[in-house]
């Protein structure tokens, strides 16, 4: 394309709606100009330099430098071409993500007075916040727990963490564990080692008095009054689930990387 004349190179640029270049060469800087006005969204060209030929920083005399040329310094093109598609790739989902925040400032209330604070980024509260953002409320979180993203040791995150960055609720973790006319044992997971299928990851030796007064209560409660709890759980696993997946369907590209 660089071997056509500059209007057939902005032409084709323009026409095709082209994103990004990779070349050993840069355009003019009006071919440049001409591109990055027509589109909404950034552009970039990227200039390979192939064996220290320049080095990163550098333009040959005469060329152009705006901010959207990249320059990509390696020994090889195969290696220049990775790095090259390496940085598009960052800086497309960047992009991305500034314009969806936008998008979400835009409707969220910002500037309104329409504010919230939620103490808490468990599950139930990230709900509430959406919902809210949703009628016109800028939503900020504070939660005690690390930032989702710093990947700390998973008995540092509350019961709903998911992993990685991810909320959990599935039908399966909001069962009765103390449902009795199951299991007469079926109880004891407070006690019993995570070797043993249980819970306790520390040994019951360190618990606090209030903690074991907590597991006993739960180990006595009778039977017919964990199948009351066990048939309110199930009920609300019905119900929720019908909200789940109606909100799946209006808002698929939320659960996209999620379920």
């Amino acid at each position: 394309m660089l071997s056509k004349s500059y209007d057939a190179l902005a032409y084709a640029l323009i026409d095709a709606q082209v994103d990004a270049v990779i070349s050993r060469s840069l355009p003019p800087a009006d071919v440049m100009e001409r591109w990055r006005r027509s589109k909404a969204t950034p552009n970039y060209w990227v200039r390979l330099v192939i064996g220290g030929e320049l080095s990163d920083g550098r333009l040959a005399a005469g060329e152009s430098a705006p901010a959207s040329i990249l320059l990509v310094n390696r020994p090889d093109e195969a290696a220049g071409y990775v790095e090259a598609l390496r940085r598009l790739e960052a800086l497309s989902a960047r992009d991305h993500a500034i314009r969806h925040d936008r998008r979400a400032l835009a409707n969220c209330g910002v500037g309104s007075g329409k504010r919230v604070q939620l103490i808490g980024a468990g599950l139930v509260n990230l709900i509430l916040a959406h919902r809210l953002q949703e009628r016109g409320y800028a939503i900020s979180c504070v939660d005690g727990g690390p930032d989702p993203r710093a990947r700390q040791p998973w008995t540092a995150y509350g019961c709903s963490h998911g992993g990685d960055d991810a909320r959990m609720f599935t039908l399966s973790e909001m069962d009765n564990y103390n449902d009795r006319s199951v299991s007469p044992t079926m109880n004891r997971l407070f006690k019993d080692d995570v070797s043993d299928l249980g819970w306790s990851i520390h040994g019951a030796g360190k618990l606090s008095a209030d903690e074991q007064h907590w597991v006993r209560e739960f180990e006595n409660i009778p039977v017919w009054l964990a199948d009351l709890l066990n048939e309110d759980i199930f009920a609300f696993n019905r119900e929720s689930g019908a909200y789940w997946k109606e909100w799946i369907a209006r808002d698929p590209e939320l659960f996209g990387a999620a379920l």
